[in-house]
């Protein structure tokens, strides 16, 4: 490959990937507009970032501008299942592929780091999701032997993984009751808890449309 056809495949992978991270993203507020700046600046200018060595930084802004302006795991997988799924012909796109994918995963992290789990159920959720995406993207990075690329995913798979054990540890998990009737969620909340504070959490958990008509089968945290 020539080195403008290098860029062009960089430049069709960078433009799939940062459309991806401005598409559920509001245009109002200064975060959202940072994003956008930033996305259009890079697809501008990639032949100039690529060669004043300014590249993989400003494609790490874009990433961590979408977090600030508050892009959700959900949206990240659509980012990740496109650059999963991405088929780069040079060795400088399937680099660019991968780092990308890094930079994801780094962003999930954040996101992870600033939610807040109230059973160890949702935590046990969030590891096993986070799994599966480590588990794609060390088997791709371990195809192309790109070792700097693959020890950054290791580690940022150990630290994620080492976080959501911490937070899941003290923390109750969901059980299934049964009720012997259909009752409003303050009973429940007094029969489980003897605490009637809890009904609005019961009515949530249970996507109750009518909190003095639960069902019998229902969830609540163990505590």
């Amino acid at each position: 490959m020539t080195t403008r056809d290098t860029i062009e495949e960089i430049s069709a992978i960078v433009g799939r990937t940062t459309n991806l991270l401005i598409a559920d993203i509001g245009i109002a507020g200064q975060q959202g507009a940072d994003l956008r700046f930033a996305v259009g600046d890079l697809n501008a200018n990639i032949a100039v970032y690529l060669a004043d060595g300014t590249f993989a930084n400003r494609l790490l802004q874009c990433f961590r501008l979408a977090t600030a302006a508050g892009i959700t795991i959900l949206q990240l997988d659509a980012v990740l299942e496109q650059l999963t799924t991405e088929q780069p012909i040079s060795l400088e796109a399937s680099i660019v592929v991968e780092n990308s994918i890094t930079f994801a995963l780094a962003q999930d992290g954040k996101i992870i780091g600033a939610t807040t789990y109230t059973s160890r159920d949702d935590v046990d959720a969030a590891m096993k999701h986070m799994k599966g995406w480590f588990d794609i993207a060390r088997d791709l990075v371990a195809d192309t032997m790109d070792g700097p690329t693959y020890q950054a995913l290791i580690t940022l798979m150990a630290g994620i993984t080492r976080y959501l054990t911490d937070v899941g540890r003290p923390l109750p998990r969901m059980v299934a009751f049964q009720m012997t009737a259909i009752m409003p969620a303050l009973a429940i909340s007094n029969l489980i808890y003897q605490d009637g504070s809890r009904d609005e959490e019961i009515a949530a958990e249970n996507k109750i449309v009518h909190p003095a008509f639960c069902p019998i089968s229902i969830r609540a945290l163990s505590a």
